[in-house]
């Protein structure tokens, strides 16, 4: 008679493992989108060309203004860098629900809301000069990771 209880008790911790083990493989490959669909999507429709020309403005514009001090919320202006840099650098954007970029996102997002808006303003500009330095550089990869943590401070700048 134990012996049955042990098994059974065995059994059901076997399948709570189990159960545990899919919902957290489950759980990593239906990650939130760090980019959602519609922005995907535009910049999909886009030639690489084009891509690659927005978002040379759009570093620029996104720099200059940070340097300027302008009064704006700039996670907007980051998500759409951040996806025409993916569309470079991995030949088509995605939503980018990757861990390793989930990552990088969610360490640059806490990093900053640990810290003040003028420090979260001064991380984000030198983060753009890094952003565009890369770019430049035809670093797409680490553009890519500079665009991340660029949406990283500029949604904790923007919810702080």
């Amino acid at each position: 008679m134990p012996s049955s209880i042990f098994t059974r008790l065995q059994r059901v911790i076997l399948a709570a493992l189990v159960t545990l083990s899919w919902v957290s493989i489950i759980g990593c490959s239906t990650a939130t989108p760090i980019v959602p669909p519609a922005t995907v999507a535009m910049v999909n429709e886009q030639g690489r060309e084009r891509t690659y020309d927005l978002v040379w403005q759009d570093i620029r514009r996104f720099e200059g203004a940070l340097e300027r001090g302008e009064p704006r919320s700039f996670d907007d202006q980051a998500l759409i860098i951040l996806s025409r840099i993916n569309r470079l650098a991995e030949g088509k954007a995605s939503p980018m629900k990757n861990d390793r970029f989930q990552e990088i996102f969610l360490a640059a997002e806490h990093e900053a809301s640990m810290l003040s808006a003028p420090e979260q303003r001064k991380l984000l500009y030198e983060t753009a000069v890094r952003l565009r330095i890369a770019f430049d550089a035809g670093a797409f990869a680490d553009a890519q990771k500079q665009a991340l943590t660029a949406l990283g401070y500029a949604q904790a700048l923007e919810t702080g």
